[in-house]
């Protein structure tokens, strides 16, 4: 079976805890782009636009981390471009 490849747009503990759990699994899925951290992690690529990474045809899934009030949108893109999309409530950090 082929890896997913996966795009992560945003860039904070729910982007972490995403990049984590691909590397954990590296015969099932690779992130080749993500925006924000990608040289912490290693990633190969990163665009500063999710638009821009939506038109990549490499991209197969794209991963929502981004602040909540830009969830819809990602999302209704994502889907337009015809990318798998995972988006989630994250974890508070707070009360």
């Amino acid at each position: 079976m082929a890896k997913v490849k996966i795009a992560i747009v945003g860039s904070r503990f729910q982007a972490d805890c995403i990049a984590g759990a691909v590397r954990a699994m590296p015969e099932e899925g690779e992130v080749i782009d993500a925006a924000g951290f990608a040289q912490r992690h290693g990633i190969p690529r990163a665009h500063t636009d999710y638009r821009e990474l939506l038109r990549d045809p490499d991209v197969e899934m794209v991963s929502i981390t981004a602040p909540n009030r830009l969830h819809a949108q990602i999302a209704i893109d994502a889907a337009k471009a015809g990318k798998h999309v995972v988006c989630e409530k994250p974890l508070c950090l707070t009360l």
